[in-house]
């Protein structure tokens, strides 16, 4: 439709322009939901506004540079749209058949009731179909990263850290370290024996099970994860710990 406006109307480029603004609302829409699907899952989903629009267009163009995905956009996104396309086509059929009344009074019911005889309401229920089933697409692949991001393998993509922190600051302690001392004056809001067996456990501490790794960081905070075997982990959401990010912390990537 927007194609047979733009030469009509003498102007070739129009399509180009309009199929332009679709791909780039579908490539936003893409790279926004994977990364909001992929750090909701680790409960830190409001990062996502502190990414830039650059970051997400990257993002949904290193989602369909993979195989997999371009296979998946097909179940999610081609074949419901297939779909809308092919019952469009039929009710205008059965609006167009006058003989039969009882294909043709319902058609024209739907028709009216919706709006399809205006282009653009067509148009729009089409865009609208695109972007909601290429969100469902994405936001299924950030939770398939998710579940594998956490798992403690050797070819986790995301870097195992260690977090150096200087105790010799008037700075409020972590609350959270490889030693269970100095645990007594914490002030806690939530589950402090929680806290406690964390700290009794060493538990943010690397070990045979738990490999900790970087998550995101920025000039105000650095997020850290537990990763673990499958076996032990088995989907469940890891423990995030958010660090404040100073000159007293150092980060050092193993």
């Amino acid at each position: 439709m927007i194609r047979n406006q733009a030469l009509k109307q003498g102007n070739p480029f129009g399509a180009l322009i309009g199929v332009s603004s679709l791909i780039a609302a579908f490539l936003y829409v893409a790279g926004f939901t994977f990364r909001w699907s992929y750090f909701y899952n680790f409960g830190v989903q409001h990062l996502v506004f502190k990414l830039s629009l650059q970051s997400f267009l990257i993002t949904a163009i290193e989602l369909v540079r993979l195989p997999r995905n371009i296979l998946l956009s097909f179940v999610f996104i081609v074949v419901p749209f297939l779909a809308l396309n092919g019952s469009l086509r039929l009710v205008r059929w059965a609006a167009e058949s006058g003989a039969n009344k009882f294909y043709k009074t319902p058609a024209l019911a739907i028709i009216r009731l919706l709006g399809l005889e205006s282009p653009l309401v067509v148009d729009a229920l089409r865009a609208l179909v695109i972007l909601y089933c290429t969100f469902m697409w994405s936001s299924h692949i950030g939770y398939t990263a998710f579940q594998k991001d956490i798992v403690n393998t050797p070819d986790n993509p995301l870097p195992a850290v260690t977090v150096v922190l200087d105790r010799q600051t008037a700075e409020p302690e972590l609350g959270v370290a490889c030693w269970p001392e100095g645990t007594a004056n914490l002030e806690i809001i939530g589950n402090a024996r929680r806290i406690r067996n964390l700290q009794e456990a060493n538990f943010t501490c690397n070990s045979d099970t738990v490999t900790w790794r970087l998550l995101y960081r920025d000039d105000a905070c650095i997020y850290v994860f537990a990763s673990q075997p499958a076996q032990v982990i088995a989907g469940k959401r890891p423990l995030v710990i958010v660090i404040p990010a100073s000159s007293k912390t150092r980060l050092v990537i193993n």
